[in-house]
């Protein structure tokens, strides 16, 4: 693309061409022609004017175009401009769109993002200008708009280490209580049932099987066309003229990652934020379509609103719940009906989303006994509050810095942090100017109104009112809020926080992302180095550890993965996956005890959490309790299908592969693939049930698919290499045993692959030295032992292939391979009495084991068993017609058939 400084140096050097004398020739003088030099100008000209089109089409139509003033036609109001009851037996529709800045809708100005649905809400309703959520997380906002209350009285102050208190009644309940259906749609795993805003619904649709997860540390969500699906569904089963319904519809698709299906992808491809809003926006009509088609859309209420903004860059910020700033603050609000509004208006001043449920009750004319901390917005606005109280506390639960907490008004907001702020929000609509220090009275009046938001804190302690209550010059030097403890939260050193300004810690939250998803993109290494470089600047950093913790596991380092757990429960002791996790890590050390009560204590804090039940699976198990097993998992996957699910299926396909149960593994694996497609472990299962048919071709599909969802999981790469050697590629072989050492240097499945390259290799010494290691820390390695034993009889260690024979079986009685070992080692040894008995035990357990049978046979055959004989040289043939040796033996087959036609079989006796 061209720039005016190319163009400068186009027009010089096109311009200087008449003067290039060749070196060797003389120096002459060269006249310069006037037309030139204008036709040059003109072209750089041209060459600008092409830029700029370039330019201002590629804005118009890539990326927001943000007027700053809300689309034309409305009229100007000063509240909702209806009398109380108006809308007395409507339906009412919320619809809750995550992460989406109020500035990003067609209606709210931005001309870049196609938004028809939403703008018509607004023509025929109310749209808030200045909509504000009072905290910048999914869940406390979430639970702000349907109780009409701040995080304080609710209880929800941050995603998943808090639930909606008990105590508070939603609007749901409130209406349920007026013989309303009431249901919900759920499209993310943050707002499960389990955190408490299902109080009060009838259905709250909440199974994310049908959904997506784009990495380990984003949550499980379901896209807005499966949220229509379930909408549409319910409202096909419950809508009727004859009786109201109230339906939450969650659209969770502009939180991050952005990735819009097509045609949205390619049309906002500049910008796939503004897509996914667009995305949204589309089937946000197809809900009103069916609305419409069902006779009821006239007769239905809609309320839009936003849980909280996105910061997209701005003060370094480019997602959300780290600053409280107005990017992830301001939503769109929007109270909209054909049949109660007349027309399209506009309210300027200020409101927060707590006043939405008094505001639907007021339209529909219901009273209830409940207090709000919003108020109806059909009231005069002199009666309205006029700050708004905001607060962001994940900056402490999940990092251990200062908590934000703020008071907003229409022209000025205070942060109080450990370095404080005030703006003039309408001359400074980005916060840009901090004139805190130029008007301080203005902020120790602001912080007295905060004080006595957080002095009435239920759930905080008196921590946060005795730090908030300050005169300026005090909070110039504050030491944070101090908030500490809470029914969810482990104990908080408050001073130590105070050292953590979350706005000065933006370059450190950055860092911590961009290890994550380095992890998520397979560079391990890379991710592990930035996540303990994030630890050891920030040491409470519990966000930062239980990811570097996750990392460790991964990586087969158990030991290291239990010390950062253990560091994250010293200041998070409230989140059960914390404890699964480290029990995983517990039963990678075979210390079973351990890993039992850390599950027991995640089901202690949560009884409906799968993944407590998922562990408890785990160690019955592995302790061959086959039934108990499969009911814990079943368990798991019956009280959290959508997030528990497709992990509780790969687990009960793994114990049934291992036990040779190949149709139901099979039917585990497709049943975890049907809930996650993009599940790499559950690819993995059904690629060791096609390596358990002997289907190469399609085991090595499906290692691939799980590398492509899993890039570079070590265990995946050993199981690829191990195909590759069998199809006698040393040399890839080596090498994807060495990309899995690279990520895992101590992973068992790697390094028992090594060990079998190196056999491969001829390299017997070293191959033992390897499988032996394996076995050090994984002594139930059992594959590592067989491996082990053929390296013993390579080596004329006949005694020792034997003991691991012996072992393997100590420890698992079924291995069809270690039966037969024994079986062919008793029967060179003249032991036919307990070769056959071995033998026999590896066909009860593998009856299409084709060298047990031919194996079988031969020894038979010595004891002049010949019919019997006969039926498993047969049997050998039958089921492996091609294995190496099978001419020779369908030659003995063909004489012992003429022997049996010839002599007869009358004076045999014979059994099995």
């Amino acid at each position: 693309m061209l720039t005016w400084h190319s163009c400068r140096s186009i027009i010089r050097n096109m311009s200087n061409t008449q003067s290039n004398i060749p070196e060797d020739g003389p120096s002459l003088p060269v006249k310069k022609s006037r037309w030139l030099d204008k036709a040059l100008w003109l072209f750089g000209f041209a060459c600008i004017t092409v830029f700029a089109i370039q330019m201002v089409v590629r804005v118009w139509f890539s990326s927001p175009v943000i007027s700053g003033q809300v689309m034309s036609g409305l009229g100007e109001e000063e509240r909702i401009p209806l009398a109380r009851g108006d809308a007395k037996g409507y339906n009412v529709l919320v619809i809750s769109m995550d992460t989406t800045r109020a500035d990003h809708l067609g209606c709210y100005g931005n001309r870049g993002v196609q938004t028809p649905n939403i703008d018509a809400l607004a023509r025929n309703g109310v749209l808030f200008e200045h909509a504000f959520t009072p905290s910048p997380s999914t869940l406390p906002g979430h639970a702000s708009i349907f109780t009409g209350l701040y995080p304080y009285n609710h209880g929800a102050r941050s995603n998943g280490s808090f639930r909606l208190s008990e105590e508070p009644q939603t609007i749901a309940e409130i209406l349920k209580g007026e013989g309303y259906a009431t249901a919900a749609v759920i499209s993310a795993y943050v707002l499960d049932s389990r955190f408490g805003l299902d109080q009060g619904f009838d259905a709250y649709l909440d199974d994310l099987t049908k959904g997506v997860k784009y990495g380990d540390h984003t949550f499980r969500e379901r896209p807005a066309t499966y949220a229509d699906e379930v909408a549409i569904e319910w409202l096909d089963e419950n809508a009727s003229q004859s009786s109201p319904f109230f339906l939450w519809v969650h659209y969770f698709d502009p939180h991050a990652p952005y990735v819009p299906p097509e045609p949205f992808r390619k049309q906002y491809e500049a910008y796939p934020y503004a897509g996914e809003i667009a995305y949204v926006d589309y089937n946000i009509g197809l809900l009103f379509e069916k609305l419409k088609e069902l006779g009821v859309y006239d007769k239905t209420l809609v309320v839009l609103a936003g849980d909280h903004g996105e910061g997209l860059g701005e003060h370094g910020e480019k997602t959300h719940s780290m600053l409280v700033y107005d990017a992830t603050l301001h939503t769109p609000l929007i109270f909209s009906s054909p049949t109660l509004f007349a027309s399209g208006s506009v309210v300027r001043k200020q409101v927060c989303n707590t006043c939405i449920v008094p505001t639907v009750l007021d339209m529909l004319g219901v009273s209830t006994t409940a207090s709000f901390d919003g108020v109806s917005l059909l009231r005069p606005p002199a009666e309205w509050p006029g700050g708004i109280y905001i607060e962001n506390i994940a900056t402490l639960v999940l990092h251990g810095w200062a908590p934000l907490f703020a008071i907003r008004h229409d022209d000025v907001k205070y942060i109080h942090a450990p370095t404080p702020e005030l703006y003039d929000v309408q001359e400074d609509p980005r916060e840009l100017k901090n004139i805190f220090d130029e008007r301080a009275e203005i902020a120790a009046a602001l912080s007295k109104e905060l004080d006595k938001h957080v002095g009435n804190d239920k759930y905080g302690g008196n921590a946060l009112s005795q730090a908030v209550t300050m005169d300026p010059e005090t909070a110039r030097n504050m030491a944070a809020l101090g908030y500490v403890g809470s029914a969810k939260t482990g104990t908080v050193d408050a001073e130590k926080a105070a050292q953590f300004d979350p706005k000065d810690m933006i370059y450190h939250w950055e860092a911590v992302q961009e290890g994550s998803n380095l992890v998520s993109q397979g560079k391990y290494h890379e991710g592990r180095e930035l996540l303990e470089a994030a630890v050891a600047e920030v040491p409470g950093d519990v966000y930062a550890l239980r990811n570097l913790a996750g990392v460790y596991s991964f990586m087969s380092e158990p030991d290291a993965a239990i010390e950062a757990y253990k560091e994250v429960l010293k200041y998070e002791q409230g989140d059960a996956t914390v404890y699964v996790s480290l029990a995983y890590a517990y039963i990678t050390k075979q210390e079973f005890g351990l890993a039992r009560e850390c599950s027991d204590k995640a089901l202690d804090l949560d009884p409906n959490f799968g993944g407590g039940y998922l562990v408890l699976g785990t160690l019955a198990a592995l302790n061959e309790r086959v039934t108990e097993a499969e009911a814990l998992f079943r368990t798991a996957i019956e009280v959290d299908p959508g997030t528990t699910g497709p992990r509780a299926y790969v687990s009960l396909g793994q114990m049934f592969l291992n036990r040779l149960q190949i149709e139901e593994s099979r039917k585990a694996f497709e049943s975890a693939l049907e809930i996650d497609n993009l599940n790499g472990a559950a690819h993995a299962g059904l690629g060791g049930v096609f390596l358990a048919e002997g289907n190469m071709e399609e085991a090595e599909k499906s290692y691939s698919r799980a590398l492509r969802y899993t890039p570079n999981h070590p265990v995946y790469l050993a199981n690829m290499a191990g195909m590759v050697l069998k199809k006698g590629d040393d040399k890839q072989a080596r090498e994807l045993v060495q990309r899995a050492l690279d990520v895992s240097p101590n992973n068992p499945a790697a390094l028992n692959n090594l060990g079998l390259v190196l056999k491969h290799d001829g390299e017997i010494e070293k191959a033992m030295d390897v499988f032996s290691r394996v076995l050090l820390q994984e002594p139930d390695h059992l594959q590592c032992r067989l491996n082990l034993a053929l390296c013993y009889r390579a080596v004329g260690r006949e005694e020792d292939a034997v003991g691991q024979y012996e072992e393997v079986l100590r420890r698992n009685g079924s291995v069809p391979s270690a039966l037969a070992n024994l079986g062919t080692y008793h029967a060179l040894h003249n032991r036919p009495g307990k070769a056959k008995q071995f033998y026999r035990r590896a066909l009860a357990v593998k009856p299409d084991y084709a060298l047990v049978h031919a194996q079988f046979g031969a020894l038979l055959l010595r004891e002049g068993k010949t019919k019997l004989a006969l039926f498993h040289m047969r049997k050998s043939l039958e089921i492996e017609p091609d294995r190496p040796g099978s001419e020779e033996l369908e030659h003995q087959v063909s004489q012992l058939e003429r022997v049996v036609q010839n002599v007869g079989t009358a004076g045999e006796k014979e059994g099995v």
